[in-house]
This record gives structure tokens, C-alpha cells and sequence, in this order.
């Protein structure tokens, strides 16, 4: 009857536990990769929304380098900050010193957006282009209007149409120059003082009652 086998003639056990610790460093090695691997993919894949640019703000690249909408795989070792470029608006409420010596407040709106191809350059040198270029520009130019020409607190309503194109033309003007297009300048509301209003009335009272008196003696 021949021998009884045992594992140890099938397989090679001295040599299975001399390379089982260089084994498990290999996997141990392949394992670190995957997980470095993994992160820097989660580090370097972003989703751009619709309507802005990836702009890089700091790390390991090119600042102002941008990125445009969708998924992107990006420098895993750079900052972006999403930028909306689209067509957007802001309210500013405007104090303006007539020629009657009144402080009357304007509110206008301003729509616009910024040149797409030029996000980057516009975050790099404007990051807070919203009151370093668009807010000052108009307050500047609302008041270089009103004071070229001459308005009254009551003219600003009389003569509100040109003043209003005026100041848009100055605004688009100047913006340009940073890469932001000045879609439109509308002023919202006028808020004149008592003063003003209360002289209207009786201005217009006044030519009713003349036009009245005007019409009895025909």
C-alpha cells in the first residue's frame, strides 16, 4: 500500500512563508495607491454649473486660468471658485445733489454680465468687481450727470428718460474697459423730498387756477 500524501507534497509551504510577508507588502502598497488615486480623482473632478466659469484662486497653477460648464477634471492641487458670468442685476440706491440743493435718492437697477472669455481675467484683478468697478462707476457717473446737466430734485422725474440713457451710455462706457457689458440702466424709483412735492402741488394747482381763470373770461 503506498504512502499516505500530505499537503506538503503538493505545495511548496517553506517557500509560501518566505514570500508571504513580500506578498502582503505589494498589496499593502496597491491599496495606498488606490486610496491616493481615489482621492486626487475626488479632488479633481467638479461640475461646473450652466452660466459660469471654474476660475482658479489659488494652489499649484495658473491663477485666473479658467474652466467652462460641466463635468471637468481639473489640477487636483489648485482652488476654484465658481464665477457666474450670465446676464444678472443689482440694486443701488443713489443720492443725488440737485441744483435746488436737495439730496434726493435714486434707486437704480443695473443688468449685465461679464465677458465670458474673461472671467478669469476679472476675478484675478476685480475679485470684488460688484462694488470696485460696477457700483463705484455708477455712483461716479450718476452724480457727473446730474450735475452736467443741472437737474433740479424735479427734474430728475421731468427729464428721467435722458437722464436715465445718459448715465447708462457713461456706465456701459467705463465698464467695458473691465470686461463687464452693461446690458441696461433703468432707475426704479425717485424718492423726492417733502419739499419738492409739496412746491409740484401747488405749481400745479396754481396753472389749474389760472387756466380756469383764463377759460371764465372767454
Amino acid at each position: 500500500m503506498p504512502p499516505k500524501k500530505d499537503i506538503n507534497d503538493f505545495v511548496d509551504v517553506d517557500r509560501i512563508s518566505k514570500s508571504g510577508p513580500k506578498l502582503a507588502g505589494i498589496v499593502a502598497v496597491g491599496i495606498v495607491v488606490l486610496l491616493i488615486g481615489i482621492v486626487l480623482f475626488s479632488m479633481a473632478a467638479i461640475n461646473v454649473p450652466a452660466g459660469h466659469k471654474a476660475v482658479v484662486v489659488s494652489g499649484l497653477g495658473e491663477i485666473g486660468s479658467q474652466y467652462d460648464e460641466g463635468f471637468r477634471l481639473i489640477n487636483p492641487f489648485v482652488q476654484v471658485e465658481m464665477i457666474r458670468w450670465n446676464t444678472q442685476s443689482m440694486e443701488e440706491t443713489i443720492s443725488v445733489l440737485t441744483r435746488d440743493e436737495f439730496n434726493v435718492p435714486v434707486d437704480f437697477q443695473v443688468t449685465y454680465h461679464l465677458e465670458e472669455e474673461n472671467v478669469g481675467t476679472i476675478r484675478k484683478d476685480n475679485p470684488d468687481y460688484k462694488t470696485t468697478v460696477i457700483r463705484n462707476v455708477l455712483r461716479s457717473e450718476v452724480r457727473k450727470t446730474a450735475a452736467d446737466m443741472n437737474l433740479t430734485g424735479n427734474e430728475i422725474n421731468t427729464k428721467r428718460t435722458t437722464f436715465e440713457a445718459m448715465v447708462e451710455q457713461r456706465v456701459l462706457e467705463k465698464c467695458e474697459d473691465y470686461y463687464i457689458a452693461i446690458e441696461s440702466v433703468n432707475i426704479r424709483n425717485v424718492d423726492l423730498p417733502a419739499q419738492i412735492l409739496d412746491a409740484a402741488e401747488k405749481r400745479a394747482a396754481a396753472k389749474i387756477d389760472i387756466e380756469t381763470a383764463s377759460y371764465e373770461l372767454q
